[in-house]
């Protein structure tokens, strides 16, 4: 059923997954007290050394971030395979905790390539939210399964 508490925390983990793609991570602040916008897809700067415009791609978080929030909505449909749920959600968390690292990474990236400061938003621990929840939604979905398979034992 698809009015289940885990898939209202799946649902919510899709919801988390797709502000990334609407909202900034962050703003990286300029000589000149100017912020400029950071998005997973990338960001132009100009480069300190060599006085060129430069542009660091982030399309592979954002190639991540759409395999997470697709994997977390199809999930919810698959109510009647709670053994296919269970399989998503762990590999579900196993791409989320990934993600997490690289968002560090490419940040770090963005700071040393640019060369200049950054500022993070609250968006930036929406993947350990989603993690969490994501990890919720697999406790409940294996409790319901103990559940069905503890039913059939009694029969």
């Amino acid at each position: 059923m698809i009015q289940r508490l885990q898939s209202i925390f799946l649902f919510i983990a899709f919801v988390l997954s797709m502000m990334f793609f609407f909202f900034p991570i962050g703003t990286i602040e300029l000589e000149n007290s100017v912020l400029l916008p950071v998005k997973f897809w990338g960001f132009s700067f100009i480069n300190q050394e060599s006085l060129q415009p430069d542009f660091l791609s982030g399309w592979a978080i954002t190639i991540l971030f759409v395999v997470i929030a697709l994997i977390n909505f199809i999930t919810i449909f698959f109510f009647k395979h709670r053994k296919f749920q269970i399989k998503f959600c762990l590999f579900n968390i196993i791409l989320q905790l990934g993600s997490i690292g690289i968002i560090f990474f490419f940040l770090y990236c963005c700071k040393q390539k640019a060369g200049v400061d950054f500022h993070t938003n609250i968006l930036i621990i929406f993947p350990m939210v989603e993690t969490i929840l994501t990890f919720l939604a697999f406790r409940l979905i294996l409790k319901d399964e103990l559940l069905i398979k503890s039913v059939d034992r009694i029969r």
